[in-house]
């Protein structure tokens, strides 16, 4: 988190403002946005700018390219193995494999589901090994 000499640079969670609150301002421990008007408290405003400046200044940038990628193809595959057997399913037998019509849409929204809680799982490790990094060089830098 950075913070100036003339107070705490902050950024809403709601709209991505950013501004710099006074000392005084912080320590009422709330915020109410300039531009959106929605309150939220300062804590969480600065923990959004910790995570933003996190995931700008990442060590494996790589990384986060890769699971980006591959989620995106992962998402297109599955959508097109869903359309694939729907049209076969569909074409072939009409009506009498409604049920398996059914299993197949429901099968591809759960893969859908857990292909992004799997991203935001390997993205949120990848926040926790950077903060760790930045945490220690923060030591180290101090002597510890």
């Amino acid at each position: 988190m950075e913070t100036n000499p003339s107070g705490i640079d902050v950024v809403c969670p709601h709209c991505e403002t950013e501004w710099t609150l006074e000392p005084q301002e912080a320590r009422e421990g709330e915020f109410k946005c300039s531009e959106c008007s929605t309150v939220f408290p300062i804590s969480r405003a600065m923990t959004r700018r910790y995570l933003r400046d996190i995931r700008n200044d990442t060590s494996y940038p790589v990384l986060r390219s890769v699971i980006d990628i591959s989620f995106i193809i992962d998402a297109l595959l599955v959508v097109l193995a869903a359309i694939y057997f729907l049209a076969t399913n569909i074409s072939s037998a009409g009506s009498s494999n409604l049920p398996l019509v059914f299993v197949i849409i429901i099968s591809a929204i759960v893969l859908l589901v857990l292909m992004f809680a799997a991203r935001e799982s390997a993205l949120l490790l990848i926040d926790v090994a950077d903060a760790l990094i930045e945490q220690g060089g923060r030591n180290s830098s101090k002597g510890f």
